[in-house]
């Protein structure tokens, strides 16, 4: 198995447009990771749950 490096960031959810109701208590998750050519594969895990 190859790990290439991964970025992850967070961030709050602002709205798109003017006039939009406004988005609170959301927050984006981004993730960048680096492959060797244009191949790869990312899988995440999520849950509410403590670890």
């Amino acid at each position: 198995m190859t790990i290439y490096n991964s970025l992850f960031k967070t961030y709050p959810v602002k709205n798109t447009y003017k006039g939009e109701k406004p988005i609170e208590g959301i927050t984006m998750l981004e993730a960048e990771c680096s492959f060797k050519g244009t191949d790869g594969k990312v899988t995440v895990r999520m849950s509410s749950k403590r670890l």
